[in-house]
């Protein structure tokens, strides 16, 4: 008797054995099961979403190009229009590529393929998105003036619209680089530039940096003008210094809010030079702290002058919180200077 009750208690414990072992099994299958469906399911959504993607892309190409082909209409607006030959005439308009031309050259041309003669295009990407933002440049002949007329178009909800736009002419250069950031230098004169700095971003808005009037030589003696008065300078300068104003507002015509340092030439221009984007000065300038000490000619010239005076570090300082708070990154301003396409 006792050994009819091991032998069932042993065949119990096979059983309870094998069942276990084939709820395991099945608990494995069904895992997997799940799993190969979530990752159908991601993979589905992630093709969803490219195919969006593309779709969106394909349909906007196809918008820009039959703008090229001056089918297309373009809604004008002119709030971020800069520049003599300025929008504002035509703004709420919607214009062809072919109209733009036109409107821009005057009376100098009735020509109706001028458009094809005088625009160079390219497609750029603002605020690295992956949805492509249409530039064209206009560039009529050098008899009207050697200016070109820089224009910046985004697809919004498939109407397209001008979101920046702006002149450059034979003092005065406009760069765009391939995620929408723009990099402007001038001058008035041989001692005189000015620098701009904003961008476009992914939503085809445009944000305004800095800007700044320099003045590259302060000389001893000589007038210098700030806050829009003239002031002699001291006599007993040593060495060549620049002179700096800076605009983080888009105020220019309001001195209140602009901000003012100087520092001391590196070397002279041919050593100095910096290749490739200028950031507020086109030489290199000493950052030596004993520049600003308050019994240096200069420093007291403007203390006399009530005109209170930032160090350079400081000024670059606002300029990475002012990037910082408009969402501007090194990646963005590192990006490729467009290449001009002609229009064929």
């Amino acid at each position: 008797m006792k050994r009819k009750i091991i032998i069932l208690l042993i065949s119990c414990m096979v059983a309870l054995v094998a069942c276990s072992g084939k709820a395991s099994e099945q608990a494995t299958v069904d895992n997997a099961n799940i799993d190969t469906s979530l990752k159908t399911v991601d993979e589905e959504k992630e093709s969803s979403t490219e195919n969006a993607t593309q779709s969106v892309s394909e349909d906007q190409g196809l918008l820009y190009e039959s703008f090229l082909r001056n089918d297309a209409k373009v809604h004008v607006n002119s709030e971020y229009d800069f520049g003599d030959y300025s929008f504002e005439e035509v703004n709420d308009q919607d214009l062809t590529i072919g109209e733009i031309v036109n409107f821009l050259m005057g009376d100098a041309t009735e020509d109706d393929t001028a458009w094809l003669t005088y625009t160079n295009y390219s497609y750029i990407d603002c605020g690295n998105d992956g949805v492509p933002e249409l530039a064209i440049v206009v560039n009529p002949p050098s008899d009207l003036g050697g200016w070109s007329k820089y224009i910046i178009i985004k697809d919004i909800d498939g109407k397209l619209q001008t979101v920046y736009s702006e002149l450059a002419w034979e003092r005065g250069t406009v760069n765009i680089n391939e995620y929408g950031y723009i990099s402007e230098n001038s001058t008035s004169g041989a001692a005189y530039h000015g620098f701009k700095k904003s961008f476009v971003g992914s939503v085809g808005k445009w944000h305004y940096i800095f800007s700044d009037e320099t003045t590259d030589c302060i000389v001893p003696g000589g007038d210098l003008w700030f806050k829009g008065d003239s002031h002699i300078c001291p006599n007993d300068i040593v060495g060549e210094y620049a002179f700096l104003e800076f605009d983080f507002n888009n105020s220019i015509e309001d001195f209140a809010d602009n901000v003012y340092t100087y520092a001391k030439w590196d070397g002279d221009a041919s050593e100095s030079w910096i290749e490739g984007e200028q950031i507020y000065f086109y030489r290199k300038l000493i950052k030596d702290s004993t520049q600003y000490d308050d019994s240096h000619p200069l420093k007291t010239f403007f203390d006399e002058n009530a005109l209170h005076i930032y160090t350079l570090d400081e000024i670059e300082q606002m300029i990475v919180e002012k990037e910082k708070e408009e969402g501007l990154t090194d990646f963005i301003k590192q990006g490729k200077n467009v290449e001009w396409l002609e229009l064929k």
